[in-house]
């Protein structure tokens, strides 16, 4: 399942046309939109204005948009908007924040993994300690 039915099918998002994102001014006069033109549109019918960006690569990426942000800025401000997230397409902003956010994910496990080892390992020793030295007592 394309990643713009599953966010419109959480957020309850309805598809805009493309040509609003072809139309921004991230495309050259030539009609080159850097790969980005192959974004999908979603508008959310939030009051809140907010854009963003998604997808992993430019053929299959999404630019949304929420009702709040298309009232609230006339054409130009708007298309300045959409620019912004498709650059965030076109330079692989996502997919460079995903591999960070695994990354990250894998070192704080293997640090804490390294914790229980160390912590754990002491522990046994320490009642180990004592219950050699109640041993010794009774003798």
């Amino acid at each position: 399942m394309p990643c713009a039915d599953v966010i419109a099918a959480v957020s309850g998002a309805s598809p805009f046309p493309t040509r609003t994102i072809r139309n921004c001014s991230t495309c050259r006069r030539d009609g080159d939109c850097g790969g980005a033109a192959h974004a999908g549109g979603l508008l959310d019918q939030r009051p809140a204005p907010n854009a963003f960006a998604t997808g992993r690569d430019p053929s299959h990426s999404l630019v949304a948009i929420t009702t709040g942000l298309r009232h609230k800025l006339d054409r130009d401000e708007l298309q300045g908007v959409i620019a912004h997230e498709m650059s965030h397409i076109r330079n692989y902003d996502i997919r460079l924040m995903m591999l960070l956010a695994v990354l990250v994910g894998m070192v704080v496990m293997l640090t804490d993994l390294f914790w229980q080892i160390i912590f754990r390992t002491e522990a046994a020793a320490a009642k180990g300690a004592i219950a050699m030295a109640k041993a010794r007592e009774s003798f």
